[in-house]
């Protein structure tokens, strides 16, 4: 019997113990490993394959994936779809929005539609995130240190130590009350650095929906 193997990337660490799998957002699979050979590699994704399949899926189902070039697309802002289209091509990138559709103007390459997009998201996320961080950090009557803003691949928020918070530009793609989830749980982080019963008790406090709130996260790739 012949089996079509998915696309794959092997990452050698030679200090791990285990092998992993793990399935990116473009939906190519990422082996981290001591160490396989090659007939080990595909034995393991011809043993792994059902659970591949269904994690390929669901990763490709997610919402919020990077537009290509392509007269179809759409670019995901606040939990809608809204079309994108493209106008003159100039030298230097730029999307703009008028609430209803983006216009992309700049080099006809994916690349750079993807960081005038970041940069779209990066400036949206200071006028959308400060106010609710601001807000209910008065509500909930605790100082933070600073607000930053960054594009990371598997975190929504953060608390440091020093209760610095940190947000990412990605959450200007989920719908706002998504957003306010993501703003309350790092604030309870100033008051409990963990993930406690105490500190879910205070998430749900100012939000007794917070858990339909979290769930809109998965519906979207960071």
């Amino acid at each position: 019997m012949t089996f079509l193997l998915p696309r794959y990337t092997v990452v050698v660490k030679p200090r791990q113990k285990h092998t992993y799998l793990k399935i990116e957002n473009d939906g190519t699979i990422v082996i981290t490993t001591p160490g396989l050979t090659p007939e080990e590699t595909e034995r393991l994704l011809i043993e792994k394959s059902e659970w591949i399949n269904r994690a390929r899926h669901a990763v490709l189902m997610k919402k919020g994936r990077y537009p290509e070039w392509d007269d179809n697309e759409k670019i995901w802002y606040l939990g809608k779809a809204y079309p994108l289209k493209y106008e003159k091509v100039r030298k230097h990138a730029a999307l703009f929005f008028n609430d209803e559709t983006f216009v992309y103007r700049g080099p006809k390459n994916n690349d750079a539609l993807h960081r005038a997009l970041d940069r779209f998201y990066r400036k949206r996320s200071e006028k959308i995130i400060a106010p609710l961080v601001y807000e209910y950090s008065e509500t909930m009557k605790l100082s933070f240190t600073a607000i930053r803003y960054r594009k990371t691949k598997r975190q929504w928020g953060s608390c440091s130590s020093n209760n610095v918070l940190s947000f990412n530009t990605m959450l200007c793609k989920v719908p706002v009350e998504a957003i306010v989830y993501v703003v309350v749980h790092e604030l309870a982080h100033i008051v409990h650095k963990n993930h406690s019963h105490n500190f879910w008790s205070l998430v749900e406090h100012y939000l007794p929906d917070y858990k339909t709130r979290k769930s809109l996260l998965r519906d979207y790739l960071s």
